[in-house]
């Protein structure tokens, strides 16, 4: 699938239509949900603003976005921050042309890509992660985990931390200077996309837990568990928060706000 128009939404702004099917960014989609002929595909345009799927990463202000190529705002996890805003501080100037394409050989999910330094990391449900040039859109490397990867892996000190689709070791730290997988943990199918906090690593999962790891060790540090109810406890939301407490949301329709020191329960909000 390739797009060749694109959307952008600014929350300062009005919707700026450029598709001529008046698309907005909301239903613009890359790749569908499963693997597909010729594959899901990244748009990166002239001025080297990048779209897939609902991450746009905009050129900077007041530096032009060729100097933005070569010195990539870092995205390091889903949403941006640990708050998940997703507000980058730049602006887009249409009109917008095509730059590259990279064909990354298989179907992605709703989550976003992650940037760091000058690259991209694009993760797709055949369970691969590309490592992509964003100034040239050729791929510096790749790394197959083997298995669907639904939510966004999260960067920090050379290392990226990988939520995957399967039961066994469905959380892994992989070591980008080495090569090679670290550490993973046996915590359930995960489908969201992890959260950093200081030594820690979040993530929540389809049995309905939200884990907390040693981002270092694998060590599982605590686990909160959705009491059993009358409706679903699988968890399809990527926690959000800071030191003192990580918020998310559940299938049965509940929020929940949990201590990010020991995860014990501070509130919940329930809608069902």
């Amino acid at each position: 699938m390739l797009f060749r128009s694109a959307v952008f939404t600014h929350p300062c702004a009005p919707e700026i239509a450029l598709d001529r099917f008046g698309y907005s960014l909301r239903n613009l989609i890359f790749g569908q949900a499963k693997r597909y002929e010729g594959g899901g595909r990244i748009l990166v345009l002239a001025d080297h603003s990048v779209f897939i799927n609902s991450m746009l990463v905009p050129r900077t202000f007041p530096t032009d976005n060729l100097s933005f190529a070569a010195n990539c705002l870092d995205w390091l996890m889903f949403g941006g921050t640990t708050a998940r805003t997703n507000v980058a501080s730049a602006i887009l100037s249409p009109p917008l042309t095509v730059a590259w394409e990279y064909d990354a050989l298989a179907g992605f999910s709703a989550s976003s890509a992650v940037a760091s330094d000058s690259f991209l990391f694009v993760s797709n449900l055949q369970g691969e992660v590309h490592m992509i040039n964003v100034r040239s859109g050729k791929v510096a490397g790749a790394y197959d985990f083997g298995s669907a990867i639904q939510g966004s892996p999260a960067l920090e000190n050379n290392r990226m931390y990988v939520p995957l689709s399967r039961d066994e070791e469905s959380f892994v730290c992989y070591s980008m200077p080495a090569g090679s997988v670290e550490w993973g943990a046996k915590i359930g199918e995960v489908e969201t996309s992890p959260l950093i906090i200081g030594d820690r690593v979040l993530i929540t999962t389809l049995s309905g837990s939200l884990v907390c790891l040693d981002k270092k060790t694998g060590t599982e540090m605590w686990t909160y568990n959705i009491p059993p109810g009358k409706y679903s406890s699988m968890i399809h939301s990527s926690p959000a928060g800071d030191e003192d407490v990580v918020v998310f949301g559940c299938d049965n329709g509940n929020v929940y706000a949990v201590n990010t020191h020991d995860g014990s329960l501070r509130w919940q909000n329930d809608q069902l």
